[in-house]
């Protein structure tokens, strides 16, 4: 099991997000601050077969890819007996954390989300 979180800043998905080229336009955009950050907490449990697809559709988001934008991607997995936490370890996202452990369900995984944003 995961600690309790885990920062997995990495290149997996640099190639799906063009995460060098909208670092070079987001430079041209102005400093870092003057972008919005937006902060997406999504909440799952054994969602093996669904994870991939919604953080690549969060990933592929124009205003990242442009660089009009940055992201905060908080994954809060309730404790999942699937293979949830390694697919979401292989995808390796900038500024993207995984919280893997028992929680009181959706609304409470959402709320400890929440409260790391």
């Amino acid at each position: 099991m995961m600690p309790a979180a885990a920062d997995i800043s990495g290149s997996g998905l640099a190639q799906l997000t063009g995460e060098t080229a909208a670092a070079a336009r987001a430079s041209e955009a102005g400093p870092e601050s003057a972008r919005p950050l937006f902060s997406i907490v999504t909440p799952c449990r054994n969602a093996e077969r669904w994870i991939l697809g919604t953080v690549r559709s969060i990933l592929a988001q124009t205003a990242l890819g442009s660089g009009r934008a940055r992201l905060q991607l908080i994954v809060c997995d309730g404790a999942s007996t699937d293979r949830t936490v390694a697919v979401l370890e292989s995808i390796a996202a900038p500024r993207t954390a995984i919280v893997s452990e028992a929680d009181g369900g959706m609304y409470a995984a959402l709320a400890q989300g929440l409260a790391r944003a």
